[in-house]
């Protein structure tokens, strides 16, 4: 061969390495999607420059806590950062209140609605004492040692209060005491309703009572964080069924800065079914991984006739070191 052919010859099989890396890379790829159960879409985004997004995931992402964040756009896996955040979720309360003012704008359930913009205003009268009864009434006991008073704008504390924690007896946790600051704690009790006394000599307005619960639920809720581009969609695979490889990525960026982190609203994420998702079946025998008796051999008659758990085709009847299916013998070892 010439030294000109031998050239040519090298250009043709340069050309065609291309396409082929790229075959494997998009098979890789396939593979990889088909592991996971289920998606999130992210058709879009309000974004105008590139931005560290955090989606939250109402769900578990699976047993493997595994995922994978797809550029649907330019056709690649993300970088990505998988966060837990805490999350308490206290036991919800009823809230009553005497001397509460009768404007809907006061009610009293605006001192648990975890707004600040919102208050519950009481009745006040310059010649006093001026006192009222708040209860917070909930559907289970709460276990509790401190509460705090969340005031509006230019108010002062009231003078004294005392609280009292009524199951099938009333217990005195704080008795009638001169209040100093926002915040009152007491010795440990557990009661489904609790009755605050308030006595207050200058008005009254109330944002927030928190009563802190001991025994509210916490719970970890996953997000995963990735940088996104305007214009783009995402594809997010969770809930693997194996170990899904072929989501390798490019450079890390700084995922784990909390500074500037878009937070993506629950309405632009649509959670379905992954339709590409393939149950794992090793041995292509169209039994599942997790079903299978012999999960490495093809068996799809699922044979087992001394029923020991394990398909005929990955047994050893003769002892010989050669399973069934490999043996040419196999009730006689050789």
């Amino acid at each position: 061969m010439t030294k000109k052919a031998l050239s040519r010859g090298l250009i043709v099989a340069v050309m065609l390495a291309g396409p082929l890396f790229a075959l494997a890379d998009t098979k890789l790829a396939l593979d990889a999607k088909q592991a996971f159960r289920q998606v999130a879409e992210i058709p879009s985004l309000p974004l105008n420059i590139p931005a560290v997004v955090n989606v939250p995931f109402p769900q578990d992402l699976g047993a493997r806590a595994q995922y994978a964040v797809f550029n649907v756009s330019d056709n690649y896996f993300e970088p990505s950062l998988l966060v837990y955040q805490t999350i308490v979720q206290n036991v919800p309360l009823n809230v009553f209140a005497d001397n509460a003012t009768e404007y809907a704008s006061a009610s009293p359930m605006r001192m648990v609605d975890n707004d600040m913009a919102t208050f519950t205003e009481f009745e006040f009268v310059d010649e006093g004492p001026n006192v009222t009864e708040i209860r917070l009434e909930a559907e289970k006991p709460i276990t509790s040692s401190m509460l705090s008073l969340v005031l509006d704008g230019y108010v002062a504390l009231p003078t004294f209060i005392s609280i009292h924690a009524i199951g099938p007896a009333v217990q005195t946790v704080v008795a009638r005491t001169r209040m100093t600051s926002e915040t009152v704690t007491f010795p440990e009790a557990t009661a489904s309703t609790w009755a605050i006394t308030l006595e207050y000599i200058q008005p009254l307005r109330i944002a927030e009572l928190r009563l802190a619960q001991k025994n509210a639920a916490v719970t970890a809720a996953p997000s995963v964080r990735f940088l996104a581009h305007p214009g783009k969609s995402y594809r997010i695979y969770f809930d693997a069924d194996r170990l899904a490889s072929g989501t390798g990525t490019g450079e890390m960026p700084n995922l784990g800065d909390d500074r500037d982190v878009f937070k993506v609203s629950q309405n632009l994420v649509i959670f379905q079914q992954n339709q590409l998702y393939k149950p794992a079946d090793v041995d292509g025998d169209g039994v599942q991984d997790i079903l299978d008796n012999c999960v490495n051999v093809a068996n799809s008659s699922q044979d087992d006739v001394n029923r020991n758990g394990r398909g005929d085709a990955c047994d050893d009847f003769d002892r010989d070191g050669v399973l069934n299916s490999a043996d040419n013998c196999v009730n006689q070892p050789n």
